[in-house]
């Protein structure tokens, strides 16, 4: 929910990673006629709450570095 905020302007993106992540997410909308963003609760979708738990123990940062 956050990052949906933060998306939409609604909430600012004070960390920098996440700065990055929403302006990569606007470049990347000048691709696309439209698009929307739902929002389902956790308790409503497992695969979706497995998975934030998954991404949360994923160093990004580390990866990133990784691959060049």
């Amino acid at each position: 929910e956050l990052i949906v905020n933060q998306f939409k302007g609604q909430h600012a993106a004070k960390n920098d990673l996440l700065r990055c992540y929403k302006n990569r997410v606007w470049d990347l909308m000048e691709d696309f006629e439209g698009f929307g963003i739902k929002t389902i609760p956790r308790k409503e979708n497992q695969a979706a709450d497995r998975l934030a738990a998954v991404g949360a123990a994923f160093d990004i940062v580390e990866n990133i570095q990784q691959d060049k």
